[in-house]
C-alpha cells in the first residue's frame, strides 16, 4: 500500500505526550469517546503499521506507551476513515484533545514545535481547500441558474482562485526556504506541481539526506526526484523506437530539427478520441511552420488502431508496440494515464508536458505565432 503525503497534509494532527525511558507516551482526552478503541499507526511511504491500541475510559481519556522507531509521520485513528496525522520525534512530549467523531478537524496538539508547525500547515491547507471549493460551488450555482453574466462571473471567480493558488504556493515555498532539511518541508512538497516545480524538490533533497540519511521517507523522495528530474522541462526526451502501421521502424530522433508533439493515446481511450479533432486542427494550422506530431499508441489490436487513425483523420506519423500498458515507452515516460503529451523542441529537449485543448494552442502560438 503506497502512502501519499497528500493524505497526510489534509488531515490535521494529534497531540502526543511524554517520553519514558522505554518509549513514547501519548496522553489526551477526546469528546464523544466513551470506551472507544483508538489505534496508533506508523505511516511509511509503502506501508502502514499498527504500533498500539488502547480503549478510552468513560470520560474519553487515553494513553499510549509504545516505542517510536524514528522521527516521522504517525496517526491516531478510530477507523480507517476517521484519523489524524502528526509529525513526531521519539522523545516528544505531546498532548492531544479533540472529538472522536471527527479527529481530522478537531485535534489540537501541544508540546512539540515540529508537531505544531505541521498542524498549522494542515490548518492552512484545509482553509485554502474550503475556500477554493466554495468558488467552484458558487460557479456551479450560477451555471445551474443560467445566469446571463456567467462568463463575467467565471472570470472573477477564476481570478480569486488564481490568487488563492498563488498565496498557497508562497506559503509552501517559504517553508522550503526556511526549513529545507525538515520532514515538514518534505510533506509540504506534496502541494507543489511535480511537473513544473521539480527544482524545489531538488533543492531540498541534499538537506534532507544530510539530516535523515536512513529515513525511508527521504529514500522514497530521492526516487521520486530522480524520476521527475529525468523527465523535467529542459531535459533531453528519452528515445522512442517502435514501428509504424506498415511495420517500418520509427524513432523520436527522426523528428530532430522540428517542434514535435509526442501524443500518447489509444483507440479505446474516449478522452483521447475527443481530443483528436483539436490535435488535427493544430497540425493543419502549424505544420507548415515546423510543427510535427508523433502519435504513440497503447493499442493492442492493430485493426482497431489503424481504424481509429483513419476515422479521426490523423494524418501524421504513428507508432505502437501493440502491447497495451506493457509498452516499453510507458515506463520510459512514466505514462500512467492517457491522453498524455510531451512537446519537444528542435534539439530534442522537453518543452512542456500535458498540453491539451486551449493550453496546447496557446503554447504553439507562443512558439510559431498566429
Amino acid at each position: 500500500m503506497k502512502i501519499s503525503f497528500r493524505i497526510l497534509l489534509f488531515l490535521p494532527l494529534i497531540q502526543f505526550l511524554g517520553c519514558r525511558a522505554t518509549g513514547f507516551e501519548l496522553k489526551g482526552k477526546l469528546n464523544n469517546a466513551n470506551k472507544v478503541e483508538l489505534y496508533f499507526d506508523q505511516l511509511l511511504p509503502t506501508q502502514v503499521t499498527n504500533l498500539d491500541k488502547v480503549v478510552t475510559d468513560e470520560n474519553g481519556n487515553f494513553e499510549f506507551h509504545t516505542e517510536i522507531p524514528a522521527e516521522g509521520f504517525y496517526r491516531i485513528r478510530v477507523s480507517d476513515k476517521n484519523y489524524a496525522v502528526i509529525l513526531i520525534k521519539p522523545n516528544d512530549r505531546l498532548s492531544a484533545n479533540g472529538d472522536a467523531q471527527n479527529l481530522s478537524q478537531s485535534i489540537k496538539v501541544e508540546g512539540s514545535k515540529e508537531a505544531i508547525e505541521f498542524m498549522e500547515l494542515n490548518s492552512y491547507l484545509q482553509k485554502t481547500f474550503v475556500f477554493q471549493d466554495s468558488l467552484q460551488k458558487v460557479y456551479y450555482g450560477y451555471s445551474q441558474q443560467g445566469h446571463p453574466r456567467l462568463d463575467s462571473i467565471a472570470q472573477s471567480l477564476d481570478l480569486e482562485l488564481q490568487k488563492s493558488m498563488y498565496f498557497k504556493k508562497q506559503y509552501i515555498v517559504k517553508i522550503l526556504d526556511t526549513k529545507p532539511g525538515s520532514l515538514l518541508a518534505l510533506a509540504a512538497t506534496e502541494q507543489l506541481n511535480p511537473e513544473t516545480d521539480v527544482q524545489y524538490f531538488m533543492n531540498i533533497l541534499p538537506h534532507l539526506e544530510k539530516n535523515y540519511p536512513n529515513s525511508e521517507y527521504v529514500k522514497n523522495f530521492r526516487l521520486k526526484v530522480n524520476e521527475l528530474s529525468r523527465l523535467a522541462i529542459g531535459t533531453p526526451a528519452p528515445e522512442i523506437s517502435i514501428t509504424d502501421p506498415e511495420g517500418n521502424p520509427i524513432r523520436l530522433s527522426d523528428f530532430k530539427g522540428k517542434i514535435v508533439l509526442i501524443d500518447f493515446w489509444a483507440s479505446w481511450c474516449g478522452p483521447c478520441r475527443r481530443e483528436n479533432p483539436n490535435v488535427v486542427n493544430m497540425y493543419k494550422r502549424f505544420h507548415d511552420k515546423g510543427f510535427e506530431i508523433f502519435s504513440v499508441s497503447l493499442d493492442k489490436d492493430k485493426n482497431n488502431w489503424i481504424g481509429a487513425i483513419k476515422t479521426d483523420g490523423l494524418i501524421w506519423k504513428h507508432g505502437s508496440e501493440l502491447a497495451y500498458w506493457q509498452s516499453s515507452f510507458c515506463k520510459t515516460y512514466n505514462i500512467t494515464g492517457i491522453p498524455m503529451t510531451f512537446l519537444i523542441d528542435k534539439d530534442g529537449k522537453i518543452l512542456a508536458k500535458g498540453l491539451r485543448g486551449q493550453d496546447l494552442e496557446n503554447k504553439l502560438v507562443q512558439l510559431f505565432g498566429n
